[in-house]
């Protein structure tokens, strides 16, 4: 596995359990992992940071799962959004290995590839 500057788990036992926690820690050219787990916040990935997320993950909340600005995400397997997920800027990269579950998406001057 590659370093990581931070390292998320909703159940403990990580740096934080929280995605919008590590992100307000995190500077521009970091990088976070988040472990397998069903998260509840609405997520906001809008710094320059990467963002590799374990299989099997979910996020449940009603704003759905925003990447803008220079954020990059990468989904593993059977990851699900139970809204919609909206990509926006011009250097918004987002990757979904093997499919993506969504609510919904919109894409606007970003790259994105399923």
């Amino acid at each position: 596995m590659p370093a990581y500057s931070a390292i998320v788990d909703v159940n403990g036992g990580a740096n934080y359990t929280s995605i919008n926690s590590a992100i307000a820690a995190l500077a521009a050219g970091d990088s976070i992992f988040v472990r397998q787990g069903t998260f509840t916040e609405a997520v906001d990935i809008s710094k320059a940071i990467k963002c590799d997320i374990s299989p099997g993950s979910v996020f449940s909340h009603a704003s759905g799962f925003v990447v803008s600005a220079a954020g990059q995400v990468t989904f593993g397997n059977g990851c699900a959004i139970t809204n919609a997920l909206t990509i926006s800027g011009a250097d918004a990269y987002v990757r979904a290995r093997n499919g993506l579950d969504t609510g919904g998406m919109a894409i606007s001057g970003a790259r994105a590839f399923f």
